[in-house]
């Protein structure tokens, strides 16, 4: 069973670690992602929740992945990721390929 208090915590802190990394104050963010101030720092206190509107706009304010903010894997987005994201489906199926490729030549070594 999960605990969600303890979850809304802990999305809020690596929320708020994310926005300090990047210099950001709580007004700043919050103006960016179009939400008042107060709403920002319940989030990050863990007393609310946000939308998934909000967490998409977060997500792009703050170059970091849904996937660090909601369950803390990968940091932020890298330069691979992105680059991959802005391929056609199936150039990106090819890119995958290569980097499989790649992979198993350097762990054949």
């Amino acid at each position: 069973m999960y605990d969600i208090m303890l979850i809304k915590n802990e999305i809020g802190g690596r929320l708020r670690t994310c926005r300090l990394a990047k210099g950001m104050t709580q007004e700043r963010l919050s103006e960016k992602v179009g939400i008042e101030t107060q709403s920002l720092s319940n989030i990050e206190c863990g007393t609310r929740f946000f939308s998934i509107d909000v967490l998409l706009k977060i997500m792009d304010v703050l170059d970091v992945s849904a996937d660090y903010i909601l369950a803390g894997k990968h940091n932020v987005k890298n330069p691979i990721t992105k680059a991959l994201e802005k391929m056609t489906p199936k150039n990106a199926a090819r890119m995958e390929q290569i980097i499989l490729l790649f992979q198993e030549a350097i762990n054949e070594k």
